[in-house]
C-alpha cells in the first residue's frame, strides 16, 4: 500500500502490525501457549482488539477453526497445545495469524517441523486462504521445491540483502546470480544416481560485519577484483533485478 514501516513510530507501528500484518512461526509448539486453551489463545487478540464480544468470541474461534480445517473443531478449541499434533498446531497458529484479518500474512518456514504429508496440506491451505480472502502471503523458506510450489515471484536473499528479484518460473529456470544458481545445483533431484550433493564452498557472512563489496564474494565462483570493493547495484535483467556486476 506504500507504506514506509520503517517510518512508523508508536500507535501508528502497533496498529500496522495488528491491522495489516499477521505472522505465522516455524515451529508452531514454542509459539502457542502451553497453559491456555486453543479458544483462548485464538480469542484474546480478538477480545483486545474489540473485534468481537465475549458473548461472541467463541462462534468465531469456531468459525477461524473450520477455515483452517480443523476436524473436530468444537472439541480441539478447548484443547491445550500438547493435544494436538504438530499440524493441528501449526494450522491453530494460522488461525490465530487470521483472527484480526490481517491483509498480509508472513509465514516464516511454517512447515520445517512438519512431515511432508502434512506440509503439503499446511502449503495447500496457505494457497487457498491468499486466494480465498485475497491476502497476500509472503513465505520465507529454504525449500526450493516450496518455492517452485508455491510462489508466483521469488526474492533470493544473501546475509540479509537481495540478490534476485523476479517471477519464480523465470529466477528457476534461467538464474542469473551466482548465489541462486548454486542455491538450485544444490537442490536433490529425482533420478539421480547417489552421490555427494554439491555444497557452496565456505561459510555465510555476518552481515553486520560486512563493511563493503560484496557479502557473496569469499564464496563466489565468478568473483571480480571489483567484487571485493564495492556492493553491486541493483541491475534490472530479463524483468527481473540482479545484484551483481556479472549483470552490468
Amino acid at each position: 500500500d506504500g507504506i514506509d514501516v520503517l517510518s512508523l513510530k508508536g500507535e501508528a507501528l502497533r496498529e500496522f502490525r495488528w491491522k495489516k500484518v499477521a505472522m505465522v512461526f516455524q515451529d508452531p509448539s514454542s509459539s502457542l501457549n502451553p497453559l491456555m486453551k486453543v479458544k483462548e489463545q485464538i480469542g484474546e487478540a480478538i477480545l483486545y482488539h474489540n473485534l468481537a464480544t465475549r458473548e461472541e468470541v467463541e462462534e468465531r474461534v469456531l468459525e477461524l477453526l473450520k477455515m483452517v480445517n480443523v476436524p473436530q473443531a468444537e472439541e480441539k478449541m478447548n484443547a491445550y497445545p500438547h493435544h494436538l499434533s504438530g499440524g493441528l498446531k501449526q494450522r491453530v497458529a494460522i488461525a490465530m495469524a487470521l483472527a484480526c484479518n490481517p491483509d498480509y500474512l508472513v509465514a516464516d518456514e511454517p512447515t520445517t517441523a512438519l512431515d511432508v504429508t502434512v506440509q503439503a496440506k499446511v502449503l495447500q491451505l496457505l494457497r487457498e486462504l491468499s486466494v480465498g480472502k485475497k491476502m497476500g502471503v509472503l513465505l520465507i523458506t529454504h525449500d526450493m521445491g516450496v518455492v517452485s510450489e508455491f510462489s508466483e515471484e521469488v526474492f533470493v536473499m544473501y546475509a540479509g540483502y537481495t540478490v534476485e528479484a523476479g517471477r519464480t518460473e523465470d529466477v528457476l529456470l534461467n538464474p542469473l546470480h551466482p548465489y541462486t544458481k548454486a542455491l538450485i545445483e544444490c537442490a536433490p533431484r529425482l533420478g539421480v544416481k547417489k552421490g555427494k550433493l554439491p555444497a557452496i564452498p565456505g561459510s555465510i557472512s555476518d552481515s553486520l560485519k560486512v563493511k563493503e563489496g560484496c557479502p557473496f564474494y569469499p564464496r563466489c565462483p565468478a568473483a571480480r577484483e571489483v567484487c571485493k570493493k564495492e556492493m553491486p547495484p541493483a541491475y534490472e535483467a530479463d524483468g527481473r533485478v540482479v545484484r551483481c556486476f556479472l549483470i552490468g
